[in-house]
């Protein structure tokens, strides 16, 4: 399915539903709207990214990026990187308890 077809598809069901609204008009005066395909798949990969235990390397191939490390500088939040090295900490031969992670 092309990209203009999916594009499409979406704005008649968002239309539908009367959830768009407008955000401004850019400088050649073509109205920005809320809600696209482009902003639907950035949260849908935000959300596997963040939300969920979806691997990152095949998130990156769904979205067709060349490298994982482009997914995950755009989707994956930066406290998450943080829990992601914390869970692979062993802190059992440490003083630092487990419950003192944020």
């Amino acid at each position: 399915m092309r990209p203009e077809h999916v594009s499409r598809i979406i704005r008649t069901a968002v239309k539908r539903a009367g959830i768009q609204e407008k955000m401004y008009e850019d400088r050649e005066r073509r109205t920005r709207w809320k809600i696209t395909s482009h902003t639907l798949r950035r949260s849908a990969a935000s959300y596997l990214a963040n939300k969920t235990g979806y691997p990152l390397h095949m998130l990156a191939s769904d979205l067709n990026h060349r490298s994982v490390d482009t997914t995950g500088d755009r989707y994956v939040r930066e406290d998450k990187v943080y829990f992601t090295y914390l869970s692979m900490v062993d802190f059992s031969e440490t003083n630092i308890s487990k419950t003192h992670r944020r």
